[in-house]
Protein backbone atom coordinates (compact mmCIF):
# COMPACT_ATOMS: atom_id res chain seq x y z
CA UNK A 1 0.00 0.00 0.00
CA UNK A 2 3.17 2.34 0.65
CA UNK A 3 4.26 1.85 -2.74
CA UNK A 4 1.15 2.15 -4.50
CA UNK A 5 0.14 5.40 -2.62
CA UNK A 6 3.25 7.43 -2.30
CA UNK A 7 4.79 6.78 0.94
CA UNK A 8 7.14 4.38 -0.04
CA UNK A 9 9.87 6.74 0.98
CA UNK A 10 8.49 7.66 4.41
CA UNK A 11 10.65 7.94 7.43
CA UNK A 12 10.61 8.02 11.03
CA UNK A 13 12.34 11.35 11.13
CA UNK A 14 10.16 12.84 8.13
CA UNK A 15 8.43 16.22 9.34
CA UNK A 16 4.42 16.06 9.00
CA UNK A 17 3.41 19.48 8.56
CA UNK A 18 -0.29 19.96 10.21
CA UNK A 19 -3.57 21.84 9.57
CA UNK A 20 -5.33 21.22 12.96
CA UNK A 21 -8.37 22.96 12.56
CA UNK A 22 -6.84 25.93 11.32
CA UNK A 23 -3.63 25.71 13.74
CA UNK A 24 -0.60 24.73 12.29
CA UNK A 25 1.50 22.10 14.18
CA UNK A 26 4.93 19.89 13.54
CA UNK A 27 5.39 16.42 14.56
CA UNK A 28 7.99 14.07 13.63
CA UNK A 29 6.69 10.88 11.57
CA UNK A 30 8.17 8.26 14.40
CA UNK A 31 5.87 10.69 17.12
CA UNK A 32 2.48 10.32 15.16
CA UNK A 33 3.03 6.54 14.68
CA UNK A 34 4.46 5.55 18.19
CA UNK A 35 1.35 3.79 19.35
CA UNK A 36 1.37 0.62 17.59
CA UNK A 37 -2.03 0.07 15.70
CA UNK A 38 -3.31 3.48 16.76
CA UNK A 39 -5.49 5.39 14.04
CA UNK A 40 -2.65 8.00 14.10
CA UNK A 41 -0.11 4.81 13.47
CA UNK A 42 -2.03 3.98 10.62
CA UNK A 43 -2.59 7.66 9.13
CA UNK A 44 1.01 9.03 9.25
CA UNK A 45 2.54 5.01 8.65
CA UNK A 46 3.23 5.93 5.16
CA UNK A 47 0.90 3.46 3.69
CA UNK A 48 -1.80 6.24 2.75
CA UNK A 49 0.77 9.23 2.16
CA UNK A 50 -1.40 10.45 -0.85
CA UNK A 51 -4.77 9.71 0.39
CA UNK A 52 -4.48 11.96 3.35
CA UNK A 53 -6.59 15.54 3.18
CA UNK A 54 -4.34 18.11 2.97
CA UNK A 55 -4.83 21.80 2.59
CA UNK A 56 -3.29 24.59 -0.12
CA UNK A 57 -0.20 24.49 1.65
CA UNK A 58 0.06 20.99 1.64
CA UNK A 59 -0.17 20.07 5.03
CA UNK A 60 -2.13 17.35 6.15
CA UNK A 61 -5.70 18.87 7.60
CA UNK A 62 -7.31 17.24 10.78
CA UNK A 63 -10.65 18.45 11.54
CA UNK A 64 -9.77 18.48 15.93
CA UNK A 65 -9.77 20.69 18.68
CA UNK A 66 -5.89 22.33 18.13
CA UNK A 67 -5.71 22.67 22.09
CA UNK A 68 -6.47 19.36 23.31
CA UNK A 69 -4.70 17.67 19.72
CA UNK A 70 -1.86 19.67 20.64
CA UNK A 71 -1.91 18.01 24.32
CA UNK A 72 -2.15 14.51 22.73
CA UNK A 73 0.91 15.43 21.03
CA UNK A 74 3.04 16.25 23.92
CA UNK A 75 2.01 12.85 25.52
CA UNK A 76 3.21 11.40 22.32
CA UNK A 77 6.61 12.70 22.02
CA UNK A 78 6.95 11.56 25.67
CA UNK A 79 6.01 8.74 24.54
CA UNK A 80 8.13 8.52 21.93
CA UNK A 81 11.76 9.45 23.91
CA UNK A 82 10.62 7.65 26.91
CA UNK A 83 10.78 4.02 25.02
CA UNK A 84 13.06 3.15 21.77
CA UNK A 85 10.65 0.79 19.37
CA UNK A 86 7.33 1.42 20.47
CA UNK A 87 6.59 -1.42 22.22
CA UNK A 88 6.18 -0.48 26.01
CA UNK A 89 4.18 3.08 24.89
CA UNK A 90 1.99 3.65 26.98
CA UNK A 91 -0.50 6.93 26.71
CA UNK A 92 -1.74 8.60 29.74
CA UNK A 93 -5.30 8.46 31.26
CA UNK A 94 -6.76 12.21 31.54
CA UNK A 95 -6.62 11.72 35.41
CA UNK A 96 -3.14 12.06 35.28
CA UNK A 97 -2.89 14.63 33.17
CA UNK A 98 -1.94 17.91 34.84
CA UNK A 99 -3.22 21.38 34.40
CA UNK A 100 -6.60 20.00 32.76
CA UNK A 101 -10.07 20.43 33.92
CA UNK A 102 -14.13 19.10 33.15
CA UNK A 103 -14.19 19.36 29.94
CA UNK A 104 -10.96 18.85 28.64
CA UNK A 105 -10.26 16.06 30.49
CA UNK A 106 -13.57 14.59 28.62
CA UNK A 107 -12.26 15.90 25.20
CA UNK A 108 -8.76 14.53 26.30
CA UNK A 109 -9.71 11.33 26.70
CA UNK A 110 -12.31 11.38 23.82
CA UNK A 111 -9.55 11.95 21.61
CA UNK A 112 -7.33 9.09 23.16
CA UNK A 113 -10.10 6.29 22.53
CA UNK A 114 -11.14 8.08 18.61
CA UNK A 115 -7.36 8.02 17.85
CA UNK A 116 -7.04 4.39 19.65
CA UNK A 117 -4.10 5.47 21.53
CA UNK A 118 -4.96 2.93 24.35
CA UNK A 119 -4.67 -0.60 24.12
CA UNK A 120 -7.38 -1.47 26.38
CA UNK A 121 -10.02 0.52 24.59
Amino acid sequence: LAHANGGHTAKPSDLICLNVSGTEMFARRDTLTIIKGSRLEALFSGRWENKLLRDERGRVFIDVDPVTFKRILEHLYLARISVKDGSDAVFPDASSVKGMEGGEVDMFDFYANFFALRRNT
